[in-house]
């Protein structure tokens, strides 16, 4: 609760930012499964429920504050020793955030060769920026499985690029036919291998729906060394239609009841399209229910917010 407490102060001192527009490949290793599954959904629930000392809701604070969560590199500079794991880099328009932020690691993971053009040249600067960081980029895509899946890039640079299954608005035999292939780890095993076990800070997580797949992959972490902060995009739109493809992808419920259990209080941003603030709109298990649509390429896309999970 000291995190917790001081985090509410921090915001509070930050006070009401502007609302920010935003919206590797290599040698191929064993496909190692380690999927969802309804029962591990209930156990979650009950670890939830039986261990979190917070009721089981999204905490409306930032938003009293107007707080848009945004400024993701002023999160961190009360902690010493700080490590940042980036899952999604898009094209690294982030990381000046985090530079001459006296970070210990920056650990930064991005699969589209579309945009390593760019992200050459940000590593760059943030190293000339930033020397005293210890900065590792990795070309592969974290999801519930370690091994090779198939990616879909949906356009030079786009910020929609998925891994496993096709987004909504591309159909299966396109995305069969087009998709290419790219290295792909779980949380843990990148953790206890590339990360070599160290300490994250942050974890922050963009990945156009994969999220619970993501976060959920962590079970070890989690339970060994949690992260102090984990920001994710919540995008329950994609997050479904995720799920609904049998691409082993858990609901957006399964991975707040997964942080829930593991200690953690969740709060929504003032940033982008939230639920609103009513009291029967609070609730992890039904939270996902009140974002409004939002239409992209001809389907419903779904609106999206950030959130913030304090541990």
């Amino acid at each position: 609760m000291t995190l917790l407490r001081a985090f509410l102060l921090c915001t509070c001192a930050l006070g009401v930012g502007a609302v920010s527009s935003r919206h590797g490949h290599g040698e191929s290793m064993p496909l190692v499964r380690r999927e969802w599954t309804p029962q591990s959904a209930e156990s979650t629930l009950q670890l939830a429920e039986a261990t979190n000392p917070h009721e089981l809701r999204v905490s409306p604070f930032f938003r009293y504050a107007h707080y848009d969560c945004q400024k993701k590199g002023d999160m961190l500079q009360a902690f010493p020793d700080k490590s940042v794991l980036e899952i999604g880099a898009h094209d690294g328009e982030e990381w000046k955030e985090f530079t001459n932020q006296n970070m210990k690691n920056f650990w930064t993971v991005e699969p589209s060769p579309d945009k390593e053009p760019i992200l050459q040249q940000n590593e760059l600067k943030f190293k000339a920026a930033s020397p005293q960081t210890h900065f590792e980029r990795f070309r592969m895509a974290i999801s519930t499985q370690t091994g090779v899946m198939k990616f879909w890039v949906d356009a030079n640079n786009s910020e929609q690029n998925t891994v496993g299954h096709p987004p909504p608005w591309v159909t299966q035999k396109e995305f069969d036919e087009k998709a290419i292939k790219v290295n792909v780890s779980t949380l843990d095993d990148l953790w206890k291998n590339q990360l070599r076990g160290q300490h994250i800070t942050m974890i922050k997580s963009d990945t156009q729906g994969h999220e619970p797949g993501v976060i959920m992959s962590g079970k070890e972490l989690f339970e060994k060394d949690p992260p102090e902060i984990v920001h994710i995009e919540y995008s329950p739109g994609l997050i479904n239609a995720a799920h609904a493809q049998g691409a082993g992808i858990p609901l957006g419920q399964d991975m707040l009841e997964f942080l829930y259990g593991h200690g953690y209080l969740c709060f929504d941003c003032d940033a982008f399209n939230p639920p609103p603030l009513d009291s029967d709109k609070r609730d992890i298990k039904t939270y996902h229910e009140y974002f409004k649509d939002w239409m992209f390429k001809g389907v419903n896309h779904g609106a999206w917010t950030d959130l913030v999970c304090l541990h």
